[in-house]
């Protein structure tokens, strides 16, 4: 075990970014609902500020049901965990995105 190993396992990085990668899994399909229509047409660091705005509301709510039963240790570093969780909710929508902006567009029927 290296230092930088011992360093990490005493700041309980592993374990933040596991359970910042088990909140983005939890929060991903309500974030996309509320960013799909707006992000289409988005440029990428639009949709990336965009998402963030709009997503961080469910992010934190998910990060405070998931730490609650957490030691204090973890609850200490709920900015970080929900900051590592909107990074990876980023990383979870932009390939959903692609497919999206990939996708033709529904043809909608003559009335």
């Amino acid at each position: 075990m290296g230092l930088l190993d011992l360093v990490k396992r005493m700041r309980g990085e592993d374990g933040l970014q596991k359970m910042a990668e088990q909140t983005a899994e939890l929060c991903i399909d309500e974030v996309w609902h509320r960013v799909v229509g707006r992000i289409i047409n988005m440029r990428i660091l639009e949709a990336r500020g965009y998402i963030r705005a709009r997503g961080i509301r469910v992010i934190r709510a998910a990060v405070d049901r998931q730490i609650s039963s957490q030691p204090a240790l973890i609850r200490m570093q709920r900015s970080r965990l929900i900051n590592q969780s909107v990074e990876v909710v980023i990383g979870l929508v932009m390939p959903r995105l692609a497919a999206a902006q990939q996708a033709p567009a529904a043809l909608s029927r003559a009335a």
